[in-house]
């Protein structure tokens, strides 16, 4: 293998979807160096779902007390890896066989890291042609992308150089940036010169369930505000007007789908419509659009 991978997977409270993440990296063509699986402090018993897995991959069990996102938890794997790379997979999301053998051949001669797309499964249920997959090439900087139009990169497809991950200090443990600390970590990194590789194959699934953080409304507004502001100071235009009105998109998006609040909805939409990339703009005023015909 090109380098010594340390997969690490974060767990509360989810057992059967442990096992099943488990499962696909046993059934690896190509298994990883080393598995960490780090105990959020669950309320469930997670070491007998790992013991079953002892005899087939190099699996270390660690638990730790509830810091209630998987900040911490990944942090205290990364500590932990003795690989060279460290490739993080969520609870609730699986590879496919053949993953790891592509992931390990993208790796020669490769300084900073790498990511792949992943299917969407919705609820138990593939997502579909329309939406069916995260995951995406971009130009340039990464960390520019991510400000002005979104995050392409989804956590469980990510390779990164242990060294580089420990250099701008892991994940985010600030829980005002629970949900998106991920987010945040692609920024720093690529802010720190890392590179990151984008492989077009899906090579697992991404799993989005009714109770899954990506769905918890609430902390993904603040989220999302908490990541904006850590990040604006210092923005040259025309970045800060893209990153304003990606955020003001972001904002008014959740609003309008989740909040229900549809005139706070309107106010952030105006402010991403009339603003930049032409991409952002285009969505945000059909949303406005949509949110006026519907109010009258």
């Amino acid at each position: 293998m090109n380098g010594r991978v340390s997969v690490i997977i974060p767990v509360y409270n989810r057992p059967a979807e442990l096992a099943r993440a488990l499962s696909s990296l046993a059934s690896q063509t190509q298994p990883p160096w080393e598995v960490i699986v780090v105990d959020d402090g669950s309320q469930v018993d997670i070491s007998g779902v790992v013991a079953r897995y002892e005899s087939s991959l190099n699996v270390k069990f660690v638990r730790s007390e509830n810091f209630g996102g998987p900040g911490r938890p990944r942090n205290i794997g990364a500590d932990l890896a003795q690989g060279e790379w460290l490739s993080f997979l969520d609870c609730d999301d699986w590879w496919y066989s053949e993953r790891m053998e592509v992931v390990s051949r993208s790796l020669t001669g490769l300084a900073g890291g790498l990511f792949h797309r992943l299917d969407r499964v919705v609820d138990g249920k593939p997502a579909g042609s329309r939406s069916g997959s995260v995951g995406s090439a971009f130009k340039g900087e990464l960390w520019r992308r991510i400000l002005a139009r979104g995050n392409p990169v989804p956590n469980s497809s990510v390779v990164v150089r242990r060294d580089a991950y420990r250099a701008v200090g892991g994940m985010s443990e600030d829980e005002a940036m629970i949900s998106v600390e991920d987010v945040d970590c692609w920024i720093r990194l690529s802010k720190s010169g890392v590179k990151f590789r984008f492989i077009d194959a899906s090579l697992g699934s991404y799993w989005v369930g009714a109770d899954g953080i990506s769905r918890a409304t609430r902390r993904q507004f603040s989220a999302q505000r908490a990541l904006y502001r850590a990040h604006r100071d210092g923005l040259c235009e025309p970045l800060a007007s893209d990153a304003r009105s990606f955020h003001a998109y972001v904002m008014g998006t959740h609003c309008l789908n989740h909040a229900r609040k549809h005139r706070r909805a309107q106010a952030y939409l105006r402010i991403a419509a009339l603003g930049r990339p032409s991409v952002v703009r285009i969505k945000a005023a059909v949303k406005l659009l949509c949110t006026l015909t519907r109010s009258r």
